[in-house]
């Protein structure tokens, strides 16, 4: 699943993928330890930022059997708590703050920091998920639903699996590739960004907050750590093709878009392929996409 040489930045250090593997299998087992049972569809609630952390709990509740819920922690509390109603799932992970100003109470919760620094658990012997079926469900994503209540849509991993499949052939997506996670923990591009990596073996690069909403720094920060595919907001997008890229250093190919109407066209000069994406979740993520044609 992961090679030695992946790595993931975050906040300016390298981690290696295969350590993070190896905390996914231990969180894994502490998670099966606590009830869930391989082949029940049992929902694991994530509540984590963009962290180590999010990548090792994603991983953990593939390989312990469960399904991955991801919300953003600056989710409503409300909101929170509606849709832990409607899953009631059968563990949370999150960070302690978080954990804290939400009290998730009566619940079966870990607690991560972002690094797992103080990541204690023991490794014992797994239960794989010899129940493993591409027709159970991979991940739910919330979205506002036409009533403003969150609506949650189920995917299978044979329609994940079609997506990362399609993705990573499509974009020449390689175990040299260096991607960004720039989308927010609770937005289905994220899945997309992370299993995306996982199944190429690329190495990551995890934008922080400041980069985020940032279109210099981000551009600035590709070329430092030779990024070569995003995904962004169309919003940032627009900026981003807005700035001189006259750089030998870019390493970026695909600048993945999507979430609103793209209005503006790459420029000739542009150093790498502008991809408009469009889809509802219920399509996985992407249902139509296309390299956009350079202004004359």
């Amino acid at each position: 699943m992961i090679n030695d040489g992946q790595s993931l930045w975050f906040n300016q250090k390298k981690y290696s993928l295969k350590q993070l593997t190896h905390k996914s299998f231990k969180l894994a087992t502490a998670m099966q330890e606590k009830g869930i049972k391989p082949g029940c569809e049992q929902k694991v609630l994530i509540v984590l930022r963009r962290s180590p952390a999010l990548l090792v709990a994603h991983l953990s509740t593939f390989i312990a059997g469960g399904v991955i819920v991801c919300i953003d922690p600056e989710t409503p509390r409300d909101r929170i708590d509606n849709i832990i109603d409607d899953i009631k799932p059968s563990i949370i992970i999150t960070h302690p703050d978080i954990y804290k100003a939400n009290a998730f109470q009566d619940q079966i919760t870990f607690k991560l920091d972002d690094v797992l620094q103080h990541f204690n658990l023991d490794y014992k012997d797994i239960n794989i998920n010899i129940h493993f079926s591409l027709k159970s469900a991979a991940y739910i994503v919330f979205t506002s639903g036409t009533t403003g209540k969150p609506k949650g849509v189920v995917v299978e991993w044979n329609s994940l699996n079609r997506l990362i499949d399609w993705h990573t052939k499509t974009f020449d997506v390689t175990k040299d590739s260096i991607v960004s996670l720039t989308s927010s923990p609770g937005f289905d591009a994220s899945i997309w960004e992370i299993w995306g990596a996982i199944a190429s073996r690329a190495s990551i690069y995890m934008t922080t907050i400041d980069e985020r909403l940032n279109p210099e720094l981000l551009k600035n920060t590709w070329i430092k750590h030779q990024v070569t595919h995003s995904f962004v907001s169309t919003p940032i997008a627009e900026r981003l093709m807005e700035l001189d890229w006259d750089n030998s250093h870019v390493a970026l190919k695909y600048l993945l878009v999507g979430g609103d109407k793209l209005t503006k066209y790459p420029s000739k000069d542009l150093p790498f392929h502008v991809v408009n994406n469009y889809g509802p979740s219920e399509g996985t993520v992407v249902s139509t996409s296309g390299i956009v044609e350079r202004a004359d």
